[in-house]
């Protein structure tokens, strides 16, 4: 059985700087271990595409959330990120270009769930307060200074057969509260109504994206790309791969890999909420896809 928080542990995770950070130096605040796996949920531990620190999804839901904002153009994705329960500085402090928030205090979560009338709650045989975590948060470039987007990811089932009074709800009703309190975008994700296919899609293209040297590297690369663009809204994915990896030398191996690791950047404008049946022709509009989704997840104001 796992130990009982203690005002000490918590002190000291915070010194060692537990749910502070950004980029590569960001230390998620719930980290996965052997000893606290779910033996039933999707958890996984693992860089998102260019980045070498591992990301901690909690669910696989987390993760393609956490891949979509990197592909949206978010400039850091964090994930368990705490609302700390006390006051504390705001969650971009350290950020670059984010000095104006240096002197933003943020209210503790206890302070907001008395004023909302929601038990905050506290760690099981303890009297230290519960540190509740944020899912996945995009930090998002901006004209003066970067946002906040924060996405909670609940499985819309376990939403609809929640009652109103359920802890869940009251927890992302903190949750909407705190991200009000700190000027951050707050979704749940069931709610986006996202394709499935795209954030499968973004997964597969994603693991490309970490070959990208070696992919870039390779003899015939560049001669490889032109073709594909040229032919891939031609004739089936799957020919024009072939035809491209032929007419350029470059490393059949790698065929695939590059041609992900192009349709993540859009260099071939493919729309990725389509099933990839490589028997068929590419779906274009990716590029409009991507801009429509920025738009709406991402922008200061809501589409």
């Amino acid at each position: 059985m796992a130990k009982a928080m203690t005002w000490e542990k918590l002190r000291r995770m915070i010194e060692e700087g537990y749910g502070q950070g950004h980029g590569e130096s960001y230390r998620p605040f719930i980290q996965i271990r052997r000893k606290n796996c779910s033996p039933k949920g999707n958890q996984s531990v693992g860089p998102l595409p260019g980045y070498a620190r591992a990301f901690h999804a909690l669910t696989r839901v987390e993760r393609q959330f956490g891949m979509l904002c990197h592909w949206l153009g978010a400039a850091d994705v964090r994930e368990q990120l705490p609302a700390w329960p006390f006051p504390h500085p705001h969650p971009l402090v350290g950020a670059r270009g984010a000095s104006e928030f240096d002197g933003f205090t943020a209210p503790g979560l206890v302070e907001l769930a008395a004023e909302a009338d929601i038990e905050h709650g506290v760690f099981p045989g303890s009297d230290v307060p519960y540190v509740a975590t944020l899912d996945v948060v995009a930090t998002v470039p901006g004209t003066a200074a970067p946002r906040m987007v924060v996405i909670s990811c609940k499985a819309g089932t376990d939403l609809k057969k929640a009652p109103l009074t359920s802890r869940m709800i009251e927890r992302l009703e903190l949750e909407r509260r705190y991200c009000n309190a700190i000027s951050a975008r707050y979704h749940v994700a069931h709610e986006l109504a996202l394709s499935s296919y795209l954030l499968s899609n973004l997964e597969v293209c994603g693991v490309s994206v970490s070959q990208e040297s070696r992919i870039s590297a390779a003899a015939g690369f560049e001669t490889f790309k032109v073709i594909l663009k040229e032919t891939i809204l031609q004739t089936s994915m799957r020919h024009a791969v072939k035809a491209a990896a032929d007419r350029s030398g470059f490393d059949l191996s790698l065929a695939w890999p590059a041609f992900h690791l192009l349709a993540w950047q859009l260099e071939i404008d493919i729309d990725l909420s389509h099933p990839k049946v490589t028997s068929q022709r590419a779906v274009p509009g990716g590029r409009l896809l991507r801009e429509t989704l920025c738009q709406r997840l991402l922008s200061e104001e809501a589409a």
